[in-house]
């Protein structure tokens, strides 16, 4: 199953939902990419170690709820 994800540059503006069913995803690279928002089970990725992204595209918010969800 997929552990690594590079989605890097790649112009999403937002998160597609379906990434919460990688279950044993542990690093998410998704810098350069304006993501404004996150899916409401994004913290179903429980395994997730490394995130790369763009704080500043994000509200405050999710900021938050990115917190609360991965701890």
């Amino acid at each position: 199953s997929l552990e690594s994800l590079n989605l890097f540059g790649n112009q999403l503006e937002k998160i597609p939902s379906d990434l919460s069913k990688l279950e044993n995803l542990q690093q998410l690279d998704l810098l350069n990419n304006p993501i404004k928002s996150l899916p409401a089970d994004f913290g179903k990725l429980r395994k997730l170690e490394h995130f790369s992204f763009q704080p500043e595209a994000l509200s405050a918010w999710d900021l938050q709820q990115l917190r609360t969800q991965l701890g």
